[in-house]
């Protein structure tokens, strides 16, 4: 699968601060020289301007995510799009989740 705006990827690299564990992302830029802009997806929210992402979104039911989740807005970063290779595609934002997403980021996705 080709890398895409509005993608919810697991990727286990690269990590969220000191996490022992990958993490969800979303592809808020598409691909452009060899690289994608990711917002990390979180369970706990890190600061006030975070995002919930709830079940009850319509359309959260298409992202693969399983539990109400947080976009994190002071974790975003530029990474090669060959991580996506292993990592997990799980869905993409569409609908009204996207609109939401895209209030909160200020911008298109």
């Amino acid at each position: 699968m080709n890398a895409d705006a509005g993608q919810i990827w697991f990727l286990e690299e690269p990590r969220l601060g000191t996490a022992n564990h990958g993490h969800y992302v979303l592809i808020v830029y598409p691909p452009t020289q060899g690289k994608v802009c990711i917002n990390f997806i979180a369970t706990g929210r890190t600061c006030p301007e975070d995002l919930e992402i709830r079940p009850e979104d319509a359309g959260f039911e298409s992202i693969g995510l399983k539990h109400a989740s947080h976009l994190l807005r002071n974790e975003v970063r530029d990474i090669r799009t060959a991580i996506l290779q292993a990592g997990k595609y799980k869905g993409k934002i569409s609908g009204k989740l996207k609109q939401k997403i895209e209030d909160w980021w200020g911008a298109p996705i």
